[in-house]
């Protein structure tokens, strides 16, 4: 029960753009539902429609790594 977990937004995307930013919307509430858990946020990436770029994946780790700082203080 106190396992930290980090959830990671979807890159955005142009196909289905208004349900992949409400699903990353509706993430941004995990942490007020369930403890120990984070979300690592990529609102600001551009994407590909599918993945991040490189430069977006490195950055997506320092979220994530961020985020699990937090969660184990």
């Amino acid at each position: 029960p106190k396992l930290p977990f980090v959830a990671g937004q979807l890159a955005p995307q142009t196909k289905g753009k208004e349900t992949i930013a409400a699903f990353n919307q509706a993430l941004l509430k995990l942490p007020g539902r369930v403890p120990h858990t984070a979300v690592a946020q990529t609102e600001d990436f551009t994407g590909n429609n599918t993945h991040f770029n490189s430069a977006e994946t490195r950055k997506l780790g320092e979220r994530y790594a961020e985020q699990m700082l937090k969660l184990e203080r």
